[in-house]
């Protein structure tokens, strides 16, 4: 079933970005990203993340599909938005908010496959088509389950038009 659903949500944020881009005649933005997942664990691990962050947008606000995968094993797989906070020329903050469902390996119990991912990126525009963002992110149930730890990741990431 893990299998499954890690395969299903990195088929879903590579291909369902490029299919919606074309139809708004608009270009997204593919992020890939690297990091540490648990800051504040005893035992950090490693993680890596794909994000397509979808070219249409609702005034600043705009939809984000992901995959997050950690070298524990564990899966989260999110929908959500973010907001474009142009900063100047260069420089762009974006605040996110996401809803996805998380597998559990060997790392971080977090509670429950319901979980709500929060996070702050600030990305610098290198040249016309790339960025290059770091970010900080927070990964809760809000309470809706018992055991409710949180983790908190961070993520340098590489951004390009497709």
């Amino acid at each position: 079933m893990k299998k499954l659903f890690l395969i299903f949500t990195l088929m879903l944020t590579l291909f369902t970005g490029s299919a919606f881009s074309q139809l708004l005649q608009d270009r997204n933005q593919l992020m890939f990203s690297v990091g540490v997942f648990g800051i504040d664990d005893k035992i950090p691990t490693g993680q890596l993340q794909v994000e397509n962050q979808f070219a249409a947008k609702f005034g600043p606000v705009s939809p984000i599909v992901g995959s997050l995968f950690t070298t524990a094993g564990d899966v989260y797989g999110y929908a959500g938005i973010a907001y474009m906070l142009p900063a100047n020329s260069r420089f762009l903050i974006r605040p996110t908010f996401a809803v996805g469902s998380y597998f559990r390996g060997s790392g971080q119990n977090l509670g429950g496959t319901l979980e709500f991912n929060s996070g702050l990126e600030f990305n610098y525009l290198v040249e016309n088509n790339i960025r290059l963002g770091l970010s900080v992110h927070h990964i809760s149930n809000a309470g809706i389950y018992t055991h409710n730890p949180g983790v908190e990741y961070f993520i340098f990431s590489y951004l390009f038009n497709f």
